[in-house]
Formats: structure tokens, C-alpha cells, sequence
């Protein structure tokens, strides 16, 4: 039987840079989130960007993104109630 897998066209993806919640948290960061459209579950991640360092390489984004895909995709079949094959 095949895994059931959550369809890319579905998800959509973003980043956004959260607000300090006091004067002393000024360690800045972006958080990347992924949603799934039909549920309108949500996951995120938060990435610490180091002043003087350029942003965050694609490949390191990319690798979050995936990361966190793996996790909606959990996240939504447990939602779901979708039964877990395992291999």
C-alpha cells in the first residue's frame, strides 16, 4: 500500500520577522512557516539572523522548508485521522 503523501500545490510558504516582545529581546530572527490550505494547519520555525552575516543561505532555507514540510505533513495526517503505513 502507498504512503500517503501531502500534495506541494496545497502548501503554502513564507517568512515573516517577529516583533520583540520586550526592549531586552533585540536578538533579531525571521520565522518561516508552512500552511497547508485546505486544513489551514500551520507550522513554523524561527531562524536567528546574526548581524553582519549575510541572510541565510538558500540552501540552508531550503533545507528548513523541507524540514518543516516533513513536520505539516505529519501534523495534517494526524488531522486527518489518515492511517500510518510504515515501511
Amino acid at each position: 500500500m502507498n504512503r500517503w503523501r501531502l500534495d506541494p500545490g496545497d502548501v503554502t510558504s513564507g517568512w515573516k520577522t517577529p516583533k520583540a516582545e520586550s526592549p531586552r529581546s533585540q536578538i533579531p530572527a525571521r520565522r518561516v512557516w508552512l500552511e497547508h490550505g485546505p486544513t489551514g494547519l500551520q507550522v513554523s520555525a524561527e531562524v536567528v539572523v546574526v548581524p553582519g552575516v549575510p541572510d541565510t543561505p538558500p540552501v540552508l532555507e531550503a533545507e528548513l522548508r523541507k524540514s518543516l514540510f516533513a513536520e505539516l505533513e505529519l501534523k495534517v495526517v494526524r488531522h486527518l485521522g489518515i492511517p500510518i503505513h510504515r515501511s
